[in-house]
């Protein structure tokens, strides 16, 4: 028999390659989201609009449902957006959080097999730029980062209080074709625009000298995927989605330069104000690898080819549209 999932937040970045994922597995899908057309993939997966933050309207979207795994994608993604509207923020990552299992809660009794719930890198204490592990010191120092650990305790609650099957799958910074915010994605989006003859043939770079972990989303999603059908995890257990490795957006960027169709220089300017990213931001996947034998396939320099060739199908697009 088909598993039957659910995916909030599921015209996201992430959530689109989950779906993606999981039709390939033969999964029959419901998918929740905020905009008013469903996406065109296929016709075995149903779609439905939901805002998570309206309870009511989500006992509306699970009344019917039967679910055995989900996958919960939906929320503010974005450091930007949520220092500019904390509390927007606040509503959709923790009360969205607390909606969505209140009513599995209710719906679901003990049908569900399993729930990962996406957290964030960005919940640790960075400072100290050492690999971090899932016991490592939580110390947020960005209203995201807050918005993130309040959604982790309000999971872990419902684990420990009710006992739905919940893991948290702690991401770190996810890159790959279909972003729309993000370091890789401002970096395409100028290569692209140099290559094209938009723009000088220089890339700026803000921070070159801080180190990241970067993972392809089709890795992660690969991930989730484990997380949902390993018999090892724990109800309430944490798990770090990351590479392992950390590089400088420096580095980067000469990953950017050997996959670049013209030639440029690199500058730096100056650094944003309210500045929150911390100097390194690496994390241990040692804990994931061993409870379900997963490990990420997807060199970066693929991912890197991925991303620059999708903005550049973007652009041909909007050219096109404009000649018409």
């Amino acid at each position: 028999m088909s598993i039957r999932a659910l995916i909030t937040g599921v015209n996201g970045f992430v959530g689109s390659h989950m779906l993606e994922l999981l039709l390939r597995h033969d999964v029959s899908v419901t998918g929740l989201g905020l905009r008013s057309l469903p996406l065109q993939v296929k016709p075995t997966w149903r779609y439905m609009v939901c805002d998570l933050t309206d309870y009511p309207m989500v006992e509306r979207a699970l009344c019917d449902g039967d679910f055995d795994v989900v996958v919960h994608l939906a929320g503010v993604g974005a450091a930007s957006i949520a220092r500019s509207h904390p509390r927007d923020t606040l509503m959709a990552n923790v009360a969205g959080t607390w909606n969505l299992l209140e009513c599995l809660r209710q719906t679901q009794g003990n049908r569900l097999r399993r729930l990962v719930i996406a957290g964030s890198a960005q919940e640790y204490d960075s400072r100290g730029g050492a690999r971090l592990g899932e016991d490592a010191a939580l110390a947020p120092d960005s209203p995201y980062g807050w918005t993130k650990c309040l959604q982790t305790s309000v999971a872990r609650m419902y684990a420990a209080a009710y006992g739905l099957p919940i893991v948290v799958a702690r991401a770190f910074n996810l890159i790959g074709p279909g972003a729309r915010n993000g370091v890789c994605v401002e970096l395409a989006q100028q290569v692209v625009d140099i290559e094209a003859g938009r723009l000088a043939p220089c890339i700026w770079l803000k921070d070159p000298g801080i180190e990241r972990d970067f993972l392809d989303v089709r890795d992660a999603a690969q991930a989730f995927w484990a997380l949902l059908q390993a018999p090892a995890v724990q109800n309430g257990e944490i798990y770090n989605v990351c590479s392992g490795q950390a590089i400088s957006v420096a580095e980067l960027a000469t990953l950017f330069h050997t996959q670049s169709h013209a030639p440029f220089t690199v500058g730096t300017v100056e650094p944003r104000p309210h500045r929150e990213e911390p100097p390194r931001l690496c994390g241990d996947n040692s804990k994931l690898r061993a409870t379900t034998g997963w490990a990420p396939t997807t060199p970066l320099a693929q991912t890197i080819t991925d991303i620059l060739n999708a903005v550049r199908g973007e652009g041909s697009d909007t050219a096109r549209r404009e000649s018409q």
